[in-house]
């Protein structure tokens, strides 16, 4: 997962453009053919401000841009801490499925919510048994109760 300040978005998402070779038009086209109903069209100087740091994007606006470049994008809000000049990308697709699979469990929500007490060393002992409990089921299926 990568977090990104506000003031590095624009350099960070140049840099993913210029990784697969696209230029500012193509993103610009490649936007358009994948707007939902109802979007405006991203033009190529309005990405160009962007990545300069002469605009701040909408989410909208990073939404369409991430679509484009095929890059997960998960926003995290926290509304008592949230921190307006941060996003948070996620690093694969992958990760971003598994991570809103388990915004969906009620369990994982309540171990996220007790993680917040627990100060850094007690979540690493937390963390250190959740690994091990990982390791031996993925060794030893559970066998049902006799």
């Amino acid at each position: 997962m990568t977090q990104v300040d506000r003031d590095d978005l624009g350099k960070y998402l140049r840099e993913k453009r210029e990784s697969k070779g696209i230029s500012l038009r193509q993103l610009a086209n490649l936007s358009k053919k994948q707007l939902i109903k109802g979007e405006k069209p991203l033009t190529y100087t309005h990405i160009g401000t962007i990545e300069k740091g002469q605009a701040s994007p909408t989410l909208m606006t990073l939404q369409k841009i991430a679509r484009a470049l095929k890059l997960p994008l998960v926003f995290v809000f926290n509304g008592e801490h949230a921190d307006p000049n941060s996003v948070i990308l996620v690093s694969t697709p992958e990760f971003s499925q598994e991570l809103l699979s388990a915004l969906h469990r009620e369990d994982m929500i309540q171990l996220v919510q007790l993680g917040q007490q627990l100060s850094p060393a007690q979540m690493k002992i937390v963390l250190n048994v959740a690994a091990s409990l990982a390791e031996s089921s993925s060794h030893h299926e559970e066998k049902p109760p006799s």
